[in-house]
């Protein structure tokens, strides 16, 4: 009886109608709680943001409020809605077909998330200027800001609510980024002390997986992954080391390949070749013949062309429907039978379901994953590990999840940055166990904690969620992490 949402009751926040969400075409579901569409011009004036916003089904005047960012850069954030953390979701993860389902353990049972597409083109978001789909951290920064500020704007009674951000892989960079960039602007706030201004109700942020220091990941740390994973023999892995073989992650610092270091990476990749280097307990339907790090010819190429056909894989889409020349067309659901269902993909391409969330015609197709805002996306060149140390005097608590078996942002490479902050351990390595099965282990920092998820990948966070929303609940309402 918990979905039942008395109106009498219910607070309405909103302040767009406009945007509200009544249904969803081919769902044959009643929405759980308001749920609202729509979009954000930002600080390019053809760049548009769009976003999905989901209410609490508990308590929405008085829950956190989670942001939530994909990675990439340029996976959509919808996608995670509709396939794992909505109220609704699709009946199976490994289909992923307009089937839908309740989702007893969403997000939003004790949150009201806000699912933001970004950057440009990732999504329904768009940009009408190609110059404006080149983005950086610096850029988006400033996107964000201007976002949220006409969305705190439209939903002023969230003002109220505990604000957390949310991210996972290059969204763990996107989280950290967001809530010092919001960090900033509430201090300006406080010092102008100007009339109608408000600081944003910041609490911290939480990374799954999440891009912190270039220094150690993504993939600087691989090959210690597959050390610790037993796939690499002692002597090969110490050869990587003392040659001080480097291949850095879109090219944020020279690579570092003296020596024989070609001749090591080829005997590591004929031993690692067939694991998925997203979860390395999984299996690559082909080994990869090119290598973690070259292409075929000796020349050393940027992790981006060794890791594109992957990525579908990591969001559980079939072959099928992964082909990114094959974003989906505007079509009625009509066209499709209960036996033959639609891809979670089509239907978001659906005339129908574009109109329910509102989205502007200039974005013809919705984009899962855009290879036009990955490649035009420029990193910066220090990452985020530096905005956990400069926050954490302020008060702010910040949580980092990681999947052990993930190998392109591992484990080792996390140790690796957390050794550098200056937090003084509160709790040593603790089990974390759930009835009779160990789902990971908690080390706390003071207002830091990491917490790690055994025996999954770079998507712990999407297919453990019943225990890590758990934990996640726990940390947003300040309670002790583990009981």
């Amino acid at each position: 009886m918990r979905y039942l949402l008395p109106l009498f009751v219910t607070l309405c926040l909103c302040q767009r109608p406009d945007h509200l969400v009544p249904s969803l075409p081919g769902v044959p579901l009643p929405l759980l709680s308001r749920w609202y569409s729509g979009f954000y011009n930002v600080t390019q004036p053809s760049q548009q943001r769009h976003y999905l916003f989901i209410e609490s089904l508990h308590q929405p005047e008085s829950d956190p409020v989670m942001v939530f960012f994909s990675g990439g850069p340029g996976a959509a954030s919808i996608m995670v809605a509709f396939g794992y953390h909505g109220p609704i979701v699709v009946k199976d993860r490994e289909k992923m077909e307009a089937e839908w389902v309740v989702n007893k353990d969403t997000w939003c049972q004790n949150a009201s998330v806000l699912f933001i597409d970004n950057p440009a083109d990732a999504g329904y978001s768009y940009a009408s200027r190609p110059r404006d789909t080149y983005t950086s951290d610096a850029s988006f920064s400033r996107d964000i800001l201007s976002f949220l500020l006409q969305f705190y704007a439209d939903y002023p009674s969230l003002y109220k609510n505990p604000l957390y951000i949310v991210g996972i892989s290059y969204g763990g960079n996107y989280a950290p980024y967001t809530a010092w960039t919001l960090h900033q602007y509430n201090m300006e706030v406080k010092m102008r002390n100007i009339t109608g201004e408000k600081p944003f109700p910041l609490q911290g942020f939480i990374a799954s997986n999440g891009v912190t220091d270039f220094d150690t990941d993504p993939f600087i740390s691989t090959i210690d992954a597959y050390f610790h994973q037993g796939a690499i023999p002692l002597a090969l892995y110490e050869s990587w080391n003392e040659q001080g073989c480097r291949v850095y992650w879109m090219g944020v610092k020279p690579d570092r390949m003296p020596g024989s270091c070609r001749e090591v990476h080829e005997k590591i990749n004929a031993l690692v070749g067939h694991m998925f280097i997203y979860d390395m307990l999984e299996m690559n339907e082909e080994p990869i013949q090119d290598g973690l790090m070259g292409d075929g010819d000796g020349e050393i190429v940027d992790i981006r062309k060794q890791v594109r056909e992957l990525r579908f894989k990591q969001y559980s889409v079939p072959d099928k429907y992964s082909n990114p020349s094959c974003q989906g067309e505007s079509r009625p659901i009509t066209h499709h039978t209960r036996e033959s269902p639609l891809s979670l993909l089509d239907w978001l391409n659906t005339t129908a379901v574009k109109q329910a969330l509102h989205v502007n015609p200039l974005k013809q197709n919705f984009t899962m994953y855009s290879d036009l805002a990955f490649y035009n996306f420029r990193a910066g060149r220090e990452s985020s590990r530096w905005i956990y140390q400069l926050l954490a005097p302020h008060g702010y608590r910040m949580m980092h999840i990681m999947g052990d078996t993930d190998a392109i942002l591992s484990l080792p490479g996390a140790w690796g940055w957390i050794k550098k902050l200056p937090f003084p351990v509160t709790r040593g390595w603790t089990p974390w166990v759930s009835g009779e099965k160990l789902v990971g282990y908690v080390k706390e920092y003071g207002r830091f904690a990491l917490v790690t998820v055994h025996g999954n990948g770079h998507n712990a966070l999407h297919v453990r969620d019943y225990e890590v929303y758990g934990i996640m609940r726990r940390f947003m309402f300040n309670m002790t992490l583990l009981e």
